[in-house]
């Protein structure tokens, strides 16, 4: 069957990611990790320290899940970290996975978090998803501005919506 997309590449990302993590003994140096895109813009402050973490508690914003679990932001603590960007080769050791027909990055990444008996909560989203006028896509075109940045332009207006009502921008 012929798959197109690029949902792969975040998989892979976060594979060399917890490798590295691995390799520099990362989980011994800190207690938080953030695992993020570069182009979110953050409207107020994210205390990433003031977050639960531990006891297989993962921190994701609401919004753009996809029947899934969002693959754009993540806070999780030193114990849960390399479970939580485990994706790929749990994703490929599972018995389930033959039985799987198209599925989205999202699907999957809940999938092998529910396998891996990680608790999902939300925490009051802080950032939103922006592009520049240049910037390329397969998937969402940004059009409109983020008020007050000139050249910024919003990717996914109702993350923008989200983030308003928890540290609105002052006029």
């Amino acid at each position: 069957e012929d798959y197109s997309g690029s949902g792969a590449i975040i998989f892979m990302i976060r594979w060399f990611l917890y490798n590295h993590i691995k390799e520099n003994n990362l989980t011994e140096k800190y207690d938080h990790f953030m695992v993020t895109r570069s182009d979110h813009y953050y409207q107020c402050i994210h205390n990433i320290s003031e977050f639960s973490v531990g006891n297989r508690n993962l921190w994701i914003p609401p919004g753009q899940d996809y029947r899934g679990r969002t693959d754009r932001h993540l806070i999780c603590g030193s114990d849960d970290v390399l479970d939580a960007l485990d994706v790929f080769p749990t994703f490929m050791r599972s018995n389930w996975v033959r039985n799987m027909t198209r599925v989205n990055t999202e699907q999957l990444l809940g999938r092998v978090w529910e396998e891996k008996k990680l608790n999902v909560n939300y925490f009051d989203r802080v950032m939103f998803t922006t592009a520049l006028p240049s910037d390329t896509t397969r998937w969402a075109w940004a059009e409109d501005p983020v008020p007050g940045v000139p050249g910024l332009l919003l990717k996914y207006p109702v993350e923008y919506d989200m983030v308003q009502d928890v540290c609105p921008r002052s006029k």
